[in-house]
């Protein structure tokens, strides 16, 4: 899983807290790289640029969305070369602590359930 951000920070965290569970479905482990900079465009470039074969996945937050306002001569198209799979987290302070809990686990639940049809489906 590619980290568009730093080591230790909330969007590393939360990768993790996802992909632990998600490592169980499929029977292998998330490996987490962590390629911070330039808006998280760095850790996303090298997923746009990796192989199709449903291993590589990355996490983008809101600037995701932002960017391609903000630059103009993005290497990769924001909306054509990403597919969305999961929301796998919410900004702090928008719900109760319960309310966050209770989505991460269904979201962590669905992400190995997505992971695993996808490789099925990869595999034939």
């Amino acid at each position: 899983m590619i980290v568009g951000h730093t080591p230790g920070g909330f969007t590393d965290n939360m990768a993790r807290a996802v992909g632990e569970p998600m490592s169980r479905a499929p029977g292998q482990p998330v490996v987490f790289d962590c390629k911070p900079g330039a808006d998280s465009m760095i850790g996303t470039e090298m997923l746009v640029k990796s192989a199709p074969d449903g291993y590589a996945l990355t996490t983008v937050i809101a600037a995701h969305s932002a960017n391609p306002s903000l630059y103009p001569k993005m290497a990769f198209d924001a909306q054509a070369d990403i597919v969305p799979v999961a929301l796998t987290g919410i900004v702090p302070g928008t719900g109760s602590a319960e309310d966050a809990a209770a989505f991460l686990a269904r979201e962590v639940e669905r992400n190995a359930r997505v992971v695993k049809a996808a490789r099925i489906k990869l595999e034939g």
